[in-house]
């Protein structure tokens, strides 16, 4: 693939109509863009991978809200509160088919109307629009052969070296780029197909129990394995954040150091101190929180609830002396005792009543709460609970409170009259940092624990599947479905065995050439090896031993991935423009000479180097300038807030 040119319209910081001419010319190779930060460079790349990847850039497989509100917040801000503006960006870009450079343009519109923004694609083959079908069919020739995981291996960003996942060796995402450049998730997807296949009813309803068991465990076997790359990822960008989080909370914690402020010692026994008050005080208001939410309202009005209690004690004594008094009254109760005692009846009647009337006489009040018998025990309960909490033992709460309170004033007092304003704020974006940073850790370790358990399910799995594929092999010797798909399954898999390996091979030797050649120091690594099983990639120094990556510098590292770039390109045969973003910024002058004279104009058929007007001065750009095609300078003007594009080579050809 060739970029022939991009236009950009209200895109980013880039106001009203802006146009790029990406050609090269066969020996000169290079487009080079040149700028100060914020001037255009990354939104240029972003609008380089929007145009050609849509919502896919963005890793959704359609138009979504959130995919719109990623284009929406790119949209030039002064264009919106402008009438009639167009926003567009047109991208025109050049495929070999059958020995033929053939152009096509992809234009993406968008339309906002009543705060909805809505997309318009058009995609032209020799200037003539495709259909619907047509469109679909190029932009996912395009997904497929140059997916936004190859663009990105092939977008190096020199500021960005430590989180480059080619120094992440093992990782999955590694294997996924050589099964990408070297064409093997093809067969990937074919075997993906192939257990699609078997699981159609009517193919899945002819396997025996074992065929659909091993069918089965197989789905269950690629979950896993996608759920194990998710958590990879998951892993990886955490591991970024926390690194990054880490780096940054050491940042603060030497300007910190260096800012002044307590000394160490006074600030750790002044931190305990009030972590010691703070947790008593706690401790204290913890014990007599029942007391204050519970019972405060009742001990406000104990003498009041004691009252209550004593006319509840009254109204249930009337209460009682009612019913005695109801009952001698009954005549049930003289029939009774008369049978029982041989009471006279007319003498026990009086007796009775007499007894009834003392009990009538003593009721000499009415009854104003009618309470139950359990609702009168309540409250005298409550009243008894009430009684052992002494005034004073709340009174000492309270004073114990202030007291820890104005002792933890005075001491925050002293810790902030040590500290200037500069040091209060670095301390408080300290502790900030700090807790971040301890939650991210807590978090990756949780997420590498889930990792270890898919890691244990997979293997699980894994044995499950030999044994019932040595069954199935075992009672299964005609050629049905199964047996036939399970035969392809073993020869892509060795297919893709050995494909690897070669191409692999392939890559070691490219790699370790260019690197020899890149880097200044004579026998410094004598070759580069890489693990066929693992990926792991290993630089064997002049003693025949592994050197970890951590052990070059910034500019060892970037010259190593450069050489990995360059090997990946070679084995794949891939045509496909190279992206340089702030590439000579970490080297040194060797270094720089070593890349400009003998890497960016062999790397590649097209190389777009994006640099700051500080990075390439004129010892370089004079090495340079043999093999530019382009030489954009670019500078955002503040008047008129838009972007400042100028083409040197326009202006030299004019000269001429």
């Amino acid at each position: 693939m060739i970029i022939n040119n991009i236009t950009i319209t209200n895109f980013g910081i880039y106001s009203g109509s802006n146009y790029y001419d990406f050609k090269v010319d066969k020996d000169k190779n290079i487009i080079l863009i040149n700028g100060k930060n914020g001037s255009g460079k990354t939104t240029l790349l972003n609008a380089i991978k929007l145009s050609l990847y849509g919502p896919y850039f963005l890793g959704y497989q359609a138009y979504n809200d959130k995919y719109f509100e990623y284009v929406h917040s790119k949209l030039n801000a002064f264009a919106l509160n402008r009438e009639n503006e167009d926003f567009s960006i047109s991208i025109c870009i050049s495929f070999w088919e059958k020995g033929n450079l053939v152009p096509y343009t992809i234009t993406r519109k968008w339309f906002l109307e009543k705060e909805k923004l809505t997309e318009e694609l058009v995609v032209t083959k020799n200037q003539k629009s495709l259909d619907l079908y047509g469109t679909h069919s190029f932009l996912n020739s395009i997904h497929s052969s140059i997916p936004p995981l190859l663009f990105d291996v092939f977008f190096f960003d020199g500021e960005k070296i430590e989180k480059l996942f080619l120094l992440k060796n093992g990782s999955r995402e590694i294997f996924g780029v050589f099964d990408t450049i070297f064409n093997l998730d093809l067969f990937k997807t074919l075997k993906l197909d192939l257990r699609k296949y078997l699981k159609q009813k009517n193919i899945y309803s002819s396997l025996s129990e074992q065929e659909r068991n091993y069918t089965d465990l197989i789905s269950e076997h690629d979950h896993i394995i996608d759920a194990i790359e998710n958590q990879e990822k998951v892993i990886s960008l955490l591991t970024e954040e926390t690194s990054s989080t880490g780096n940054k909370l050491s940042n603060l914690e030497a300007e910190f150091q260096l800012i002044g402020g307590l000394q160490e010692q006074e600030s750790i026994e002044i931190q305990l101190k009030i972590d010691k008050l703070n947790k008593t005080k706690q401790n204290i208001a913890n014990k007599n929180k029942m007391i204050i939410s519970e019972y405060l309202p009742f001990l406000i009005i104990r003498e009041t609830m004691r009252d209550l209690v004593q006319e509840l004690e009254n109204e249930k004594t009337i209460t009682e002396d009612i019913l005695i008094s109801n009952k001698l009254k009954d005549d049930s109760l003289v029939d009774h005792l008369a049978n029982d005692q041989h009471y006279n009846v007319d003498r026990l009647k009086e007796l009775l009543s007499s007894i009834s009337d003392y009990f009538e006489k003593s009721v000499t009040n009415t009854t104003i709460y009618n309470l139950a018998n359990s609702d009168f025990y309540f409250i005298e309960n409550l009243l008894t609970e009430i009684d052992t909490i002494e005034d004073a033992a709340l009174d000492n709460y309270f004073k114990q409170i202030k007291k820890y309170n104005d002792q933890l004033l005075e001491l925050n007092k002293e810790l902030e009259l040590s500290r200037s304003k500069e040091i209060t704020e670095k301390m408080l974006e300290i502790k900030e940092i700090n807790s971040a940073y301890i939650m991210q850790k807590e978090r990756l370790v949780l997420e590498q624990e889930k990792l270890c358990s898919l890691q244990d399910q997979l293997a699980t799995i894994k044995n499950e599947v030999e044994k019932i594929q040595q069954q199935i092999m075992d009672s299964k010797k005609d050629e049905n479905v199964f047996n036939i798909i399970s035969k392809i399954h073993k020869v892509i898999d060795e297919y893709t065995r050995q494909t690897t390996s070669i191409k692999l091979t392939q890559l070691e030797q490219y790699v370790t050439e260019i690197f020899k050649t890149l880097i200044r120091k004579d026998d410094f690594i004598q070759k580069i090896e890489i693990d066929k099983t693992t990926g792991q990639i290993y630089l064997i120094n002049s003693l025949g031993m592994p050197m970890p990556e951590d052990n070059l510098s910034a500019g060892e590292k970037q010259i190593y991935i450069l050489s990995l770039l360059w090997g990946m390109l070679q084995v794949s045969g891939r045509k496909i423009p190279l992206v340089f973003d702030t590439l000579l910024g970490r080297l040194d002058k060797s270094h720089k000479s070593n890349i400009v004279k003998n890497f960016l104009h062999t790397c590649g058929e097209q190389v777009i180097i994006l640099a700051t007007d500080s990075e390439i001065d004129d010892e370089y750009n004079d090495l340079l300038s043999p093999y530019v095609s382009q030489n954009y300078k670019i500078d955002f003007d503040t008047q008129s807030k838009s972007v400042k594009i100028k083409n040197e080579m326009k202006v030299i050809d004019h000269a001429v």
